[in-house]
This record gives C-alpha cells, sequence and structure tokens, in this order.
C-alpha cells in the first residue's frame, strides 16, 4: 500500500497520527456522487488539529469535516435536502466573509488545504509546459547557469526562515523568454514563473530578489488560493485539483501570465506581501528595500506595464516599504551588481 501523505491544513507539519477510518454515510455518497468511500481521521502531532484525509483531495474531507462537526447525522431523503440546504449557508457565509474581511487572505477561511495548492500548482506547471509556443521556457539544461543563479537567490529567501511553508511547498522555477513582458507569478503551492523580461529590466539582485520575495508571499501568504476561489469559484477549482477542467486550467494560466486585471490581488494582500518581501530579505545579505527600488524603477518607465493599473500605487508602496524597513532596524544591505550581470548575461 502506497504511503499516506498528508500536510497539516492549519501549521504545515508532516508529522501524524492516523485515527479511524469511516465510512461516508449515504448522504455524503447522494451529495458527492461517492461509493463505499472510506476517510482517514489524521490528527497533527504539533498542533493536536484533527481533521478528515481524501486521497484524491483533502477539500472533500474538508467538506466531510464540516458535517461531521456539526453533527449532521441522518439517512433518510428530506434531512439530505435539508444537508444541502445547510451545505449553501455555510459556503455563502464562508464567501460573505471573504468579500468582507480586510484583505481576503485570511488562510483559517481558505477552504482549501496545503495538498490541494500544491496540487494546483503542479496542475499549472504542466499547463504551461505543454505549451511552448505560448510559454517558451527555457530548458534547465541548455541555460544551466541562469537557473543556477535564480535558484541561488531562492534559497536565499528560503533561508529566512520566515516563510511558512518554505520546507513544504516546491518552490520550482521556469523562466520563459519573452524580453518585452515585465512579468514574474507565484501560483499556489510555490510554483515560480519569471519572463526574461523582467530580469533584465532590473538594475541589480536586490531588486530582483525583492520581486521574487513578493511573489512567493502571494503564495506563502495563500493570497493565491483566495483570489482564484473568488474568480472561478471552489467546483471549478476542485475539478482542476483533480484533473478536470483544461481549458479553463489554460485560461488560468494565461491570465496569470498577462497579470490580468480579474486576478489582481486586493490591495492589503499586495501591501502585505511588500511587507513580507522586506522581511524576507532583511535576514539575508540582499537590501530588504529591493522592492521598493523595483517601484521606483516602475515609477520612472516611460510606458509602465498594464498589470501595474491593478495595483496601488509605486510611491504609496515605496513609502510603506520603506516604514516597515526602518521598524525592522533600518540596516541597509548589498545589492549585488555584478553577480546580477552575471545573471543578466547568462540568458539568451
Amino acid at each position: 500500500m502506497e504511503p499516506l501523505k498528508y500536510t497539516c491544513s492549519k501549521c504545515g507539519n508532516r508529522q501524524f497520527e492516523t485515527g479511524e477510518a469511516r465510512t461516508a454515510g449515504s448522504f455524503v455518497t447522494k451529495i458527492f456522487n461517492i461509493k463505499n468511500r472510506k476517510f482517514t481521521t489524521i490528527t497533527c502531532t504539533q498542533c493536536k488539529y484533527t481533521e478528515f484525509f481524501a486521497a484524491e483531495s483533502n477539500l472533500l474531507g474538508n467538506i466531510l469535516d464540516f458535517f461531521y462537526k456539526l453533527n449532521f447525522k441522518t439517512e433518510s431523503a428530506m434531512d439530505v435536502k435539508k444537508i444541502v440546504v445547510k451545505l449553501i449557508v455555510i459556503i455563502s457565509l464562508t464567501l460573505l466573509h471573504f468579500s468582507c474581511s480586510k484583505d481576503g487572505s485570511d488562510p483559517t477561511i481558505n477552504i482549501f488545504t496545503i495538498n490541494d495548492d500544491i496540487a494546483f500548482g503542479n496542475e499549472l506547471q504542466n499547463e504551461i509546459r505543454a505549451n511552448p509556443a505560448d510559454y517558451p521556457v527555457l530548458d534547465s539544461n541548455q541555460y544551466s547557469e541562469a537557473y543556477h543563479h535564480i535558484y541561488r537567490i531562492r534559497d536565499s529567501i528560503l533561508q529566512s526562515n520566515v516563510l511558512i511553508y518554505a520546507d513544504v511547498f516546491n518552490w520550482r522555477i521556469d523562466i520563459i523568454r519573452n524580453d518585452t513582458i515585465l512579468n514574474a507569478f507565484c501560483a499556489p503551492g510555490g510554483y515560480i514563473c519569471v519572463y526574461t523580461g523582467i530580469i533584465k529590466f532590473l538594475d541589480n539582485e536586490s531588486q530582483f530578489a525583492g520581486v521574487m520575495g513578493h511573489e512567493m508571499a502571494h503564495a506563502d501568504r495563500r493570497h493565491s488560493t483566495d483570489q482564484l476561489t473568488k474568480v472561478y469559484g471552489i467546483d471549478l477549482l476542485l475539478g482542476i485539483i483533480l484533473g478536470n477542467n483544461p481549458s479553463q486550467l489554460a485560461e488560468i494560466a494565461a491570465n496569470l501570465a498577462a497579470g490580468v486585471a480579474t486576478l489582481a490581488f486586493s490591495r492589503d494582500a499586495e501591501y502585505e506581501s511588500d511587507e513580507y518581501s522586506v522581511r524576507y530579505l532583511y535576514t539575508t545579505a540582499y537590501d530588504a528595500r529591493g522592492v521598493g527600488g523595483f517601484f521606483q524603477k516602475l515609477d520612472g518607465s516611460p510606458q509602465p506595464p498594464e498589470f501595474l493599473s491593478t495595483h496601488p500605487h509605486p510611491d504609496n508602496r515605496y513609502d510603506k516599504i520603506i516604514e516597515i524597513w526602518e521598524e525592522l532596524g533600518g540596516e541597509e544591505g548589498e545589492t549585488f551588481e555584478s553577480s546580477y550581470n552575471d545573471f543578466k548575461n547568462s540568458l539568451p
């Protein structure tokens, strides 16, 4: 039997204790079209959180967890209808909380689990790599020096000991060859795409590390799953995680790559990612104001990229970045212009 793979939904711990196996009742069978499915109770050894675990997706286990904790124990068809109504109310209240919360990124109400984030990122990576016409990913063997540089920068950020899921997400990187696009994004689960255009646009390594830290923060703070859920809905994203809806996955990949407005993060989510970019870099040798340098350069650009129109104004973001940097102690780091030039020269 294949060993059970599990990551705690609350704290990211991988150590667990298994409980009894429970068979889904008839009302669950009717609602979710599953038969004789068994769901194991899992207890995290670190935070002691207990939840159901479903092999295909913890999301289904989480929904079962809703029923179990609310004591939905029934068998009749009439009660099944009542349960469906209650489920709709639960989801509606959750979405209302999303729309009314400060930034819509509270991980405690994100219905997707860490494993779901990782699965979605894997599917997105497969989609991008399967479409070289739209996403000409640089071959890691042919451009090994470029990948060495970008992974070296990534590792510096991961070793800051500030990221929640540094050792849980995959944090794989693809460099996409297009010098006209100033964009980078990090999908749920830590899959990172960086265009050659933004690498060549920046002046030094601290600026690039700041941009990468910002994008990684979106995944680590789980803004990505939250925003995708708002735009596409829980059912569709669950289908993608389970390997369905390939055409929709292609649309999501295209929208992420283009930085379209519909997938723009909230202002508070953007500010939080700026903040954590500074926090990530402050414990490294980099100048932690790097992402601020990026915004300064963008603000002075004669034709700023389209995605910037959906973000808070660069001046406001730079001021907040400086505030956070000063709160941390205001120590200046290095910009590493020479090594960054080596990185840019290793690109086609």
